[in-house]
């Protein structure tokens, strides 16, 4: 084995070693550090089940620590890399590479749990999988809707989009040149990673068009740009909810689905071109 071999050989151990390791701290992290949590404020004076029922309140503290972890990884790794190659803002990028993109994926989400509800009515497993999908977004909601906003608006979308666009389809890209492969992999563990199988199915194409927005931006602000706005769309304050605004953004997401396939069938034309 040749000196350069031997380094690509090394580099690759290294870089496939980063991904298993955020993807195992993506599974096991939250709840070893809710332990701690739990620990901690037994140990400040506080009821010992006081974060159990306040799981939003525990889940932004826990995931402050672990972007701050994560970012860490990111800035020492990847990011000198990524500010080299990213191309400068303008504003028909934000339409293009935010606005689009957000809609377009509610849209995606939408269609897919609509059509899920129907075929549930004669699945069983899909029923199960349905309920336990509709539980888990109740959940989320038994706190207010700061707490609430808070965790679906604010640091899961920073958090997610460090751990699967700026680690590990950044790893990846290092080992695979090509994007085909690491927007694959890096968008079905996202979505592998949320647990649910109704879930997991949007989540999937969520996470591969959001690495699609990373490749050709260099830029994470922009995935967690549309994450956070794809997540406002369905998390709007109870008053707004009442009203028949929910209803026109969940149409004008369906609606945005066709462009944005269009968009993202013209960038991939574009990459076999070049």
């Amino acid at each position: 084995m040749t000196n350069k071999t031997k380094i690509l050989s090394n580099r690759t151990v290294l870089y496939i070693g980063i991904v298993f390791l955020s993807l195992l701290g993506a599974f096991l992290l939250p709840d070893l550090l809710k332990y701690v949590l739990f620990f901690c404020s037994d140990r400040t004076g506080l009821p010992y089940d006081y974060f159990s029922h306040r799981q939003n309140q525990a889940y932004v503290i826990t995931t402050i620590v672990e972007i701050l972890l994560f970012f860490c990884i990111y800035k020492a790794l990847f990011f000198h890399n990524e500010r080299s190659k990213r191309a400068s803002c303008q504003a028909k990028d934000i339409l293009k590479f935010i606005v689009l993109p957000s809609f377009g994926i509610n849209g995606l989400s939408l269609l897919w749990v609509l059509s899920v509800e129907h075929i549930a009515k004669s699945i069983p497993v899909l029923q199960g999988w349905l309920s336990s999908f509709n539980q888990n977004m109740d959940s989320l909601e038994t706190e207010g809707y700061v707490w609430l906003f808070l965790v679906t608006c604010l640091v899961a979308p920073i958090l997610e989009e460090l751990i699967f666009r700026g680690v590990i389809f950044n790893a990846l890209k290092r080992v695979f040149p090509h994007a085909l492969f690491p927007l694959l992999i890096s968008g079905i563990a996202f979505g592998v990673w949320h647990f649910n199988v109704v879930q997991s199915v949007y989540t999937a194409a969520m996470g591969i068009i959001l690495a699609m927005v990373y490749e050709k931006t260099r830029d994470l602000k922009y995935p967690i740009a549309i994450h956070m706005m794809n997540n406002m769309l369905s998390t709007l304050p109870p008053p707004v909810e009442k009203t028949v605004v929910p209803e026109f953004l969940g149409v004008v997401s369906i609606v945005m689905v066709i462009p944005l396939i269009f968009v993202i069938q013209k960038e991939i034309r574009g990459s076999r071109k070049s």
